[in-house]
């Protein structure tokens, strides 16, 4: 059983006889249009031909899109990490549930431009909950369009499809959101709030420091470096994160999120007392304790990140401050570390961005009265004052 491939306006076409049909009697054929050269077309054909020669040829362009998607997430298992393969499945979850029957070979720019747009303007209808599922932002939807365009590579990599129409999908441009963060003397007045807080430590840790929220639920007792007197040292080698509602220790966001961070004196104290007080609920636990993580809970399990988000949101509450991400904080620190003179490449490595640009362009927000010192002291070289 043979094929052949010949150009076809402008692409290439590939066919191949599958066998007989048994109620004519004629000779079935299978043809693929749209490849972009001679050699992916004959690459096609090579794939295809055994299982043709077996008579047991099935089209895998007509396999529903769910089904790739679910066997393809399957496929990721050993390859992503557990966070990354959640947020995968989530955002493929809402593909599947208006277009997962769709066969692969049907699927265009123009079923994916329609659904998309309806994601970002008014969300879909949940099949399994019933319900609404609301809009998307913009930036979610690039999510969205991300996971799919990343598995109909793989379709094309296959050769289950000839070219993947995620590409040339309308893609919207989120918009960036003013950083919410609180001032110095906020952070000062949430850090007095909580100062009794099991968790107080933890708190302080992230205000000094900027460290991610993984990174800080992450920590071993072995990672730090704390005298009994002046800076202390941590070094972060790994974070925490959520797949779900299982809480997984993974690497740090990037080969620059691997760092060691020098701890003020404060900072060093706070983290002294918390593993004294520690020590306490060891003891309390009865040898039911686990792990040697820094922040846990009163047996020595993991925190889940979203506890902690809620914890401190609540806590801002309580203290009457604006309510703000935790992540904020992490604005936060930057912002004043800049504010106060501190290198913005010393910024970088503290927080650590594999760019200096990051810190500049994302994490920095000049304060009016940043503002207003600028204007004053460049004013003051040109009219023989003294700069403030």
């Amino acid at each position: 059983m043979k094929g052949s491939v010949r150009r076809d306006g402008a692409g290439w076409v590939a066919v191949f006889d599958t066998g007989h049909d048994p109620a004519t009697g004629q000779r079935r054929q299978k043809k693929r249009r749209g490849f972009p050269t001679r050699k992916a077309a004959r690459d096609w054909l090579n794939d295809q031909l055994p299982a043709a020669q077996r008579g047991g040829y099935v089209d895998p362009s007509q396999m529903p899109l769910g089904d790739y998607l679910d066997g393809w997430l399957a496929s990721k298992e050993m390859v992503l990490k557990a966070s990354t393969l959640a947020s995968y499945a989530a955002w493929l979850g809402r593909v599947k549930e208006e277009l997962g029957a769709v066969p692969l070979a049907e699927l265009d720019v123009v079923v994916l431009d329609r659904f998309f747009a309806d994601l970002g303007r008014s969300g879909k209808k949940s099949r399994r909950g019933g319900g609404d599922a609301g809009p998307l932002s913009a930036l979610s939807v690039r999510h969205c369009q991300k996971a799919l365009g990343k598995a109909l590579d793989d379709a094309v990599r296959k050769r289950l499809i000839p070219f993947n129409p995620a590409r040339d999908m309308e893609k919207p441009r989120p918009e960036r959101a003013p950083l919410r963060l609180w001032s110095p003397a906020q952070v000062g007045t949430f850090l007095r709030a909580t100062a009794d807080d099991r968790l107080a430590a933890m708190w302080v840790l992230y205000a000094t420091t900027g460290m991610r929220r993984g990174e800080v639920l992450a920590l071993r007792w072995s990672d730090l470096v704390l005298p009994s007197s002046g800076q202390g040292r941590l070094t972060v080698e790994r974070a925490v994160v959520a797949a779900g509602y299982r809480v997984v220790t993974s690497t740090p966001k990037s080969a620059a999120s691997v760092r060691s961070i020098d701890l003020d004196a404060a900072t060093t104290t706070a983290l002294r007392r918390h593993r004294a007080r520690q020590a306490e609920e060891k003891l309390a636990a009865l040898g039911m304790w686990t792990g040697d993580l820094v922040f846990c809970r009163e047996d020595g399990s993991p925190i889940h990140p979203q506890s902690v988000t809620y914890w401190f949101q609540k806590a801002a509450a309580g203290a009457g401050l604006p309510v703000i991400p935790l992540h904020g904080v992490r604005h936060s620190y930057a912002t004043a570390a800049l504010e106060a003179g501190i290198p913005a490449k010393l910024v970088q490595e503290r927080l650590g961005h594999s760019s200096i640009r990051v810190t500049l362009d994302t994490y920095t927000h000049p304060s009016d009265e940043m503002a207003r010192r600028a204007a004053e002291d460049v004013a003051a070289l040109f009219f023989g004052g003294s700069p403030q």
